[in-house]
Order: C-alpha cells, then structure tokens, then sequence
C-alpha cells in the first residue's frame, strides 16, 4: 500500500536558553534531509525550509519563541515528531550558563 502526501502542521517552543543558534540549526537541517517531505519553519511572518543552514539561522528563534512546523509529503508525521522530538531534547545540547 503506498503512503499518501499528507500536510502536518505543529507549534513548538524555543526552550534554549540561548536560542536556535548555529548548533541547533545545524542539527535541525541534518534531522530534515533524513525526509523527503517538505518542510518548512515558520515564525511570526517568516518561512525557511528546515533543510536550509541560513533560513534557520534568519529565523533569529530566540529563547520561548513559538514556531510552527510544517511538512507536505508521504513521511510528513515522521519529520515533523522527528523534530518535534529535537525541540524537546534541545537539539542535543546542553544549555550553557554564564557564571557570574
């Protein structure tokens, strides 16, 4: 049985404390050329593919804000709780805190 295009749609929250910098943008567009999906990032007025470094990085997604994750395609619920999964565990990173 073949798989059809789906669309999902899902909102997330930047919980790093220091943002989707280049790291996390990093291992986000990695996690999204695993998937044939389209899928797109979405905050306030601004969309960039998750599988493009320098979109991510314009998004400036600082610490709590909210984006919309969007995928088109027949693995579209796989890439999105993928992603879903790599907010969750703050992209593999853990937060750094200044000592002061």
């Amino acid at each position: 049985m073949e798989k059809t295009n789906k669309i999902i749609s899902r909102k997330l929250i930047v919980e790093n404390k220091l943002g989707m910098h280049v790291r996390p943008c990093t291992t986000l567009a990695k996690e999204a050329f695993k998937f044939e999906s389209h899928i797109t990032l979405t905050k306030e007025q601004t969309v960039v593919s998750a599988k493009s470094l320098m979109g991510l990085l314009g998004l400036e997604a600082s610490y709590k804000s909210e984006i919309t994750i969007t995928a088109d395609g027949k693995d579209a619920p796989e890439a999105v709780d993928a992603i879903e999964k790599l907010f969750e565990n703050h992209f593999g990173f853990k937060d750094v805190e200044k000592n002061t």
